[in-house]
Formats: structure tokens, C-alpha cells, sequence
């Protein structure tokens, strides 16, 4: 959606910021909310409040965020969630950490994303995150 500004250039309206993204990204990356925290220049406490949808994550935070993580701002608009390591069917071995299960988790969430806003371009059934159809 665009709106014109008084000189008639079109500008581009955000959509809301997504706050699951950020837990993502941080996954994503592998840095704690501390380490987010002091790169982005936002406090631990508020980055938290963020992440968790206990307060409003407007554009500033989201350009802080971006910049700190080297993402497009476009990033926090879209939608998605994270899936819960215990959605995914896995077998547990000594060799995998929970690092490594986070980002494979991780991961496969973005997958999903996509599949999902290919299903919906193609007009395909959505395809839930254990992989049926609905």
C-alpha cells in the first residue's frame, strides 16, 4: 500500500512490526538478548518486554534491531512464527546440542514461511508445520 506525500512521491506504509522475529533472528544469529541488547543500543529489560509482545515494537526499535543484526527493516514485517522444538519430530542424540537443535529449528521456520507465501501465491492448500495439509 502507498500514500503520496505533498510533492507526489509515492512512499511505502509499514506494516507492524512482527516481535516473534526478533527471538528468530536472535536464534538465527545465536546471540542472547544481552548480546542483541548492546549491539542494538535498546536495554536488555526493553528488548525482553519487545521480544514478548508486552510492549509496542514500532519502526525506531525495528531500525535499531536491523542494524545491529544486518537485516532489511522488512525483516520485522513479516509474518510467521517460531515452531517449538517440541513440534518437531527429532532424534535426540548426545552429538546434538541445543544450539545446533535451535537453529535447525530455526531454520526450518523460515522454510515454512516461505512454503507458506508459495501456497498462498499458487492458491495451494496451507501446509501445517508437521507437513499435512489442510
Amino acid at each position: 500500500m502507498s500514500t503520496f506525500n505533498p510533492e507526489g512521491i509515492a512512499l511505502k506504509q509499514r506494516l507492524a512490526f512482527n516481535p516473534e522475529r526478533i527471538a528468530l533472528a536472535r536464534r538465527l544469529e545465536g546471540v542472547t538478548q544481552k548480546e542483541l541488547s548492546t549491539r542494538s543500543g535498546l536495554s536488555q529489560a526493553k528488548l525482553s518486554k519487545l521480544q514478548n509482545g508486552i510492549i509496542s515494537f514500532n519502526e525506531s526499535d525495528a531500525v535499531k534491531l536491523s542494524g545491529a543484526l544486518d537485516y532489511p527493516i522488512s525483516y520485522f514485517e513479516e509474518s510467521g512464527t517460531v515452531i517449538p522444538l517440541s513440534e518437531l519430530t527429532y532424534r535426540k542424540t548426545s552429538r546434538s546440542s541445543m544450539g545446533e537443535l535451535n537453529s535447525v529449528s530455526t531454520e526450518y521456520s523460515l522454510l515454512m514461511d516461505v512454503i507458506q507465501k508459495l501456497c498462498h501465491v499458487l492458491k495451494m492448500k496451507k501446509i501445517q508445520p508437521h507437513g499435512l495439509m489442510k
